[in-house]
């Protein structure tokens, strides 16, 4: 793996007017040093991750704190096969079986979207808080994560539950929702489901999602549940040490694109010419030049 000390944040005032707080920087510190936190060209999760951080520090220059951190970048021979850091594993999200919360990006709430937003909110789960998720890069992707609590799985059906409580209503919020988006700006927004799948021996999360988000989002999921449940079981009785199964939709059909193992390092890769060839182009952005 090629390494670089890169600059993850500050505690200076962003062109958004926002700053981290040194306390927040401390927690990403202590998170980068126990979790395997990965890193995506422009954050694009469609994509298989690039590389991840080895060790975060946090620094005083003149004033500023600054958190460094030292970026390792995947190569040919490190992907498809685990690559331990130690007993850390990757970092996912947590949510309580039954429970579903609703996340957003900056995006809708400068284009006025925030009452459609915690509409969804209300008629998803009332019981569960809106997240509001502030980002630090310049990726133009807009992106609105349902985050879904699946609890433990033992056989094929088990997404039936979130697919039958998240009720007409619902679905009708979450289609106008993505119609209005479309109307308010043409930047590309992307629409995700997580599932947390989580028993007493296994932990996955599972990614899905809609590039080109439509009316059809209900269907496209329902008509591939099959396929989704088929992967997680088949991981789970291979014992493989999944972290996270990524599906995506761009217009075609649903489809699964690629896995990362708990360390982190990515496997299973739909397609694995065209993510060698960004891993070749991010080597020689990191090489000196000559």
């Amino acid at each position: 793996m090629l390494t670089k000390v890169v600059q993850l944040s500050n505690d200076m005032v962003d062109k958004h007017g926002d700053r981290m707080s040194i306390e927040a920087l401390e927690s990403a510190e202590a998170q980068t040093n126990s979790k395997v936190i990965v890193s995506h060209n422009e954050h694009d999760f469609t994509y298989p991750p690039i590389g991840r951080m080895k060790h975060a520090k946090l620094i005083n220059n003149d004033g500023v704190n600054i958190l460094l951190g030292e970026f390792t970048l995947f190569e040919q021979d490190d992907i498809e096969k685990e690559n331990l850091l130690g007993e850390r594993e990757l970092a996912l999200h947590q949510q309580e079986r039954g429970r579903i919360r609703v996340l957003c990006d900056r995006a809708y709430e400068t284009q006025d979207l925030m009452d459609d937003v915690s509409q969804l909110q209300e008629l998803l789960d009332s019981s569960e808080n809106l997240q509001f998720e502030l980002k630090k890069s310049v990726e133009p992707i807009s992106t609105l994560t349902l985050l879904v609590g699946i609890g433990g799985f033992v056989g094929a059906g088990f997404l039936n539950g979130f697919l039958g409580e998240a009720g007409k209503d619902a679905w009708a919020s979450l289609k106008s929702l993505i119609n209005k988006k479309k109307l308010k700006s043409d930047e590309e927004n992307h629409v995700q489901f997580i599932f947390d799948f989580t028993n007493e021996f296994y932990k996955v999360e599972v990614m899905v999602i809609f590039k080109k988000p439509s009316d059809q989002i209900d269907q496209e999921l329902k008509l591939k549940q099959e396929l989704i449940e088929n992967k997680v079981i088949k991981y789970y009785e291979s014992s493989i040490r999944a972290g996270r199964i990524v599906f995506l939709s761009d217009g075609d059909e649903l489809r699964h694109v690629y896995s990362v193992y708990k360390c982190g390092t990515p496997f299973d890769i739909a397609n694995k010419q065209e993510y060698l060839s960004l891993l070749q182009e991010k080597k020689k952005q990191m090489l000196p030049q000559q």
